[in-house]
C-alpha cells in the first residue's frame, strides 16, 4: 500500500499539505478540506495536459505534412504537465527542498524576497527534474541539486528585476516572481536605450488604451490565435490533408473545436496547477511569516498590468510579432520551427511590454518586447537539443529563464558527471 501511495504523485502533495496545515494548528475541517483541493488540483492539472497535448499533436502532424518540417511547441504548462506522468515524485520532492532553501536564504541573506509564484515554481521543478534524471545521478542527489538550484533561481531573477520593478511600482515594496525575468531586464536595458527624449512620445492616449483592450482576455486570445494558425496551416496544406484528418467533420467546425479544446485543455492546466500551489503555499505562509521578518512577497507577472495596461497589451502584440520574424527566419534557414509561444508572449511578452515603457516610454515598449519575442523563440530552440536526451521532441520551456537555467544546468554536469 505504501509503495502505491508513493507512486502517486497526487497523493503526495495532498500529503505534504496535510501535514503543512496539520503543523499550523488549523482546524480539522480545513486541514481535510486543503488536503482534498490540493489532491484534486493535481488530478485536474493531469486531465488538462492531457486534452491540450492531443489538439497540439494534431496540429504538429498538420504543420509537418503541410510544410514538410518538424514544429516544435514551447509551452511551460504542457510540458510540466507531461513531465508529471512521468518524473512526478521527483519534482515533487525537487519543489519542496527548494521550498525549504528558499525560506532559510531569504531567512539569513540580505535577499529578503519571497518567491509566491506556485505555477512556476512547480514549472521549474520539473525543468530541474528533466534534467536530473537524465544526468544519471541517484535519486536523493537529483532531489538536493535540483532543490538547491530552484532555491536559488527563487531568490536570484526577483533580486535582478528589483531595480525596475521600484520604477514599475514604486509606492509598495513587492518583487516580480516569473521566470521571464531575463527577458524582462533585457527589454527594459533596449527600452532605455531607444526612448524617445519627447515626452508627448513617451505616453499611451486614452484612444489607444481602449482599442487594445479586447486582447486582454487570455482565453480569447488563445483560442483565436490557434485559430488563426489551424487555418494558416490548413491553407498550406490542402483540402486533401485537411479532409483526411478532419474525417467526416467539416474542416472549419474541425479547426475551431480543435482551438477550442486547445484553450480549455490550458485553462484546466492553469485551474489544477493554481489549485494545487494555493494549497500548498497556504501550508508555507504561516511558517515562511514566523522565520523571515521583513520578507519582501514576490508576486505573478500581471501583477504588474494595472500599472500600464496599454503597454501589457502592446508587449503581448509586439513580442508575438517578435516570435513570428522568429519563425520565418528559422523558415528561411530550414531549420526545426519554433512556434510561437502564446501564453508566453501573452504573459512575459505583456511583462516586458511594460519593463520597457517604464525605461523607454512607447518605443521601449514595442523594441524591448520585440526584442523578448525573438529571444525566447531562439532560447526555445536551444533549449531542445537538452529536451531531446530524455524523450521530448516537439515541445519545450518557453520563458527566458527556464532554457538558461536548463542550459547551464546541463552544461554543467556534463562536465562532472
Amino acid at each position: 500500500m505504501f509503495s502505491q501511495m508513493v507512486g502517486e504523485t497526487a497523493l503526495i502533495i495532498g500529503l505534504v499539505s496535510f501535514l503543512g496545515l496539520l503543523v499550523q494548528k488549523k482546524g480539522f475541517p480545513f486541514v481535510i478540506e486543503g488536503t482534498i483541493k490540493a489532491i484534486v488540483g493535481y488530478v485536474i492539472l493531469q486531465f488538462g495536459a492531457y486534452l491540450a497535448i492531443e489538439q497540439l499533436s494534431r496540429l504538429t502532424v498538420l504543420l509537418e505534412r503541410a510544410f514538410n518540417v518538424s514544429g516544435i511547441v514551447p509551452n511551460n504548462e504542457m510540458i510540466a504537465g507531461i513531465s508529471q506522468w512521468y518524473y512526478g515524485q521527483t519534482i515533487v520532492m525537487i519543489m519542496f527542498t527548494g521550498l525549504i532553501v528558499h525560506i532559510l536564504i531569504a531567512r539569513f541573506s540580505p535577499y529578503k524576497f519571497i518567491f509566491l509564484t506556485g505555477h512556476h515554481i512547480l514549472y521549474m521543478a520539473s525543468l530541474m527534474a528533466i534534467i536530473m534524471v537524465g544526468s544519471g545521478m541517484v535519486l536523493w542527489v537529483q532531489v538536493l541539486v535540483g532543490g538547491v538550484v530552484l532555491a536559488l533561481c527563487m531568490t536570484f531573477f526577483p533580486a535582478i528585476c528589483q531595480p525596475m520593478m521600484r520604477k514599475v511600482i514604486p509606492d509598495q515594496n513587492v518583487a516580480i516572481a516569473h521566470f521571464g525575468s531575463i527577458g524582462y531586464v533585457i527589454a527594459g536595458y533596449l527600452g532605455k536605450a531607444v526612448a524617445s527624449k519627447k515626452p508627448s512620445e513617451k505616453k499611451w492616449s486614452e484612444k489607444t488604451v481602449s482599442s487594445l483592450s479586447f486582447f486582454t482576455n487570455m482565453n480569447v486570445t488563445i483560442t483565436l490565435f490557434m485559430l488563426s494558425f489551424f487555418i494558416f496551416v490548413g491553407v498550406f496544406a490542402g483540402m486533401d490533408i485537411l479532409s483526411e484528418q478532419s474525417g467526416s467533420r467539416n474542416v472549419i467546425i474541425y479547426a475551431v473545436m480543435q482551438s477550442v479544446k486547445f484553450t480549455a485543455g490550458i485553462y484546466i492546466i492553469i485551474i489544477g496547477v493554481r489549485m494545487v500551489l494555493t494549497e500548498v503555499l497556504t501550508a508555507f505562509k504561516g511558517i515562511t511569516d514566523k522565520l523571515v521578518p521583513g520578507a519582501i512577497p514576490a508576486m505573478d507577472c500581471p501583477v504588474i498590468f494595472p500599472y500600464a495596461p496599454a503597454a501589457a497589451v502592446m508587449g503581448f502584440a509586439a513580442s508575438l510579432a517578435g516570435g513570428f520574424v522568429s519563425m520565418g527566419i528559422l523558415i528561411g534557414f530550414n531549420m526545426a520551427i519554433v512556434l510561437p509561444a502564446i501564453i508566453a508572449h501573452f504573459f512575459s511578452g505583456g511583462a516586458s511590454g511594460v519593463f520597457g515603457y517604464v525605461m523607454g516610454g512607447v518605443r521601449g515598449a514595442i523594441v524591448g518586447a520585440f526584442a523578448h519575442g525573438m529571444l525566447i523563440t531562439f532560447l526555445s530552440l536551444n533549449l531542445m537539443p537538452v529536451m531531446n536526451r530524455v524523450g521530448y521532441t516537439q515541445t519545450t520551456f518557453s520563458d527566458s529563464d527556464f532554457s538558461i537555467v536548463g542550459l547551464l544546468l546541463f552544461w554543467l554536469l556534463e562536465l562532472v558527471f
